[in-house]
């Protein structure tokens, strides 16, 4: 009986024992699961906020991108704005050159040959004869000369400064022009004659200046002269060339009057609005 006691108490003690073990085993199993599933959790929480920071920023690019195309779109609108400005510009100033050079050319049409001058349609007026403007190697206006530009430069100057014409020019320029060479009998090396006939080619235009504006005739538009009236040499520069090729020594030897529109300065202000 005894023996039989010690088998059962043996017995329900490997039970008990067994029975801690599969507690044991579960209690693991649960904790395992639990931290499998905190983990798949934790996985899946990170693997949203990623989706949500990749969409965050994906919406970030986007917003950018929209601004940066507004930004252009804007950019492009008022390029298009500069652009018909400027072409509103160069219609207006064809227009007005045009003009100008029609009423020029009827004031003056009937003077030119006797003056031995000029037109052209960039709205140019040229001297040509040589010897009736100055002495060689003279900034001295000669008598008909005076008499030439006492007639013209009033006229040209009432014409030019009319309330239709006047807000369109930025400057009035006389320009001395001369031949290549220096000293025919005994020729100067280029570089030599160009800088001499520069000296000489302003000293001419300061001359004409000088005249026109002490004529009295001119006097009410003093200030306006003051303003845009200059007297530029261009020596050798800009040459005329005779049908063959070659320099026509005559043609070159000249005084020009030239009108610069301010077309310009209309144009660089449209662009710095518009930049």
């Amino acid at each position: 009986m005894f023996g039989n006691n010690a088998n059962s108490a043996d017995a329900e003690d490997y039970w008990v024992s067994a029975a801690d073990l599969m507690g044991g085993a579960l209690i693991i199993f649960f904790l395992l699961l639990l931290y499998f599933m905190l983990t798949e959790s934790e996985a899946r929480l990170l693997q949203e906020q990623g989706y949500a920071a990749k969409t965050g920023e994906l919406q970030e690019e986007l917003r950018n991108e929209k601004l940066a195309v507004d930004a252009l779109r804007r950019r492009l609108q008022g390029a298009q704005v500069n652009v018909d400005s400027v072409k509103e510009v160069a219609v207006l100033y064809d227009q007005k050159r045009d003009e100008l050079y029609n009423e020029l050319v009827q004031e003056f049409g009937q003077d030119l040959d006797r003056w031995n001058a000029e037109i052209e349609e960039d709205l140019t007026v040229r001297f040509n004869e040589p010897t009736i403007l100055f002495d060689v190697g003279s900034a001295q206006l000669k008598r008909r000369f005076r008499v030439i530009l006492d007639d013209f430069f009033p006229r040209y100057l009432a014409l030019i400064t009319r309330e239709d014409f006047r807000d369109n020019i930025d400057e009035l320029r006389i320009e001395g022009h001369t031949s290549s060479f220096w000293n025919r009998e005994n020729p100067e090396p280029p570089q030599e004659a160009w800088l001499k006939n520069m000296d000489l080619s302003y000293a001419r235009a300061r001359s004409v200046l000088r005249f026109v504006m002490s004529l009295p005739k001119v006097e009410g538009e003093l200030p306006w002269l003051r303003k845009h009236l200059h007297a530029n040499g261009m020596s050798s520069s800009q040459l005329i060339f005779g049908p063959d090729g070659d320099e026509d020594y005559a043609r070159s030897q000249r005084v020009e009057f030239r009108v610069k529109a301010d077309v310009e300065e209309r144009i660089t202000k449209i662009l710095d609005v518009g930049g």
